[in-house]
């Protein structure tokens, strides 16, 4: 992962992308940490488990919403490039969208105005 802040190299199990507070149905992000009109991303990224105590550790890191980078980081960037050895399966808004080896994403602030 290279974003604003650096690069990032290891195996994920789970990366997203998303500008939302809430995904899944499973998971939300506290409101103070993400803004939907800031143009910044937040970028969660889950590290692959060996052991069912390690599974353990990440599943309460997700629920008390705890992001220290160890099996959970969370980070806010404007751009994002993901990159993979072997294409793992996409999806977009829960849409199959191929088997891809590299992703850009970019926040393009106040692109879309919307009327209320």
């Amino acid at each position: 992962l290279t974003y604003e802040g650096g690069v990032i190299e290891d195996d994920f199990i789970y990366v997203s992308v998303t500008n939302t507070r809430s995904f899944a149905g499973l998971l939300s992000f506290p409101k103070d940490e993400v803004s939907l009109h800031d143009g910044l991303f937040e970028v969660l990224l889950i590290k692959g488990v060996k052991t069912p105590a390690d599974a353990a550790v990440t599943i309460q890191k997700l629920l008390k919403k705890e992001y220290d980078g160890d099996s959970v980081t969370l980070i806010h960037t404007t751009e994002a490039v993901i990159e993979c050895e072997e294409a793992p399966s996409w999806c977009t808004d829960g849409e199959y969208a191929g088997d891809i080896c590299r992703v850009e994403a970019k926040c393009l602030k106040g692109a879309v105005r919307l009327l209320v």
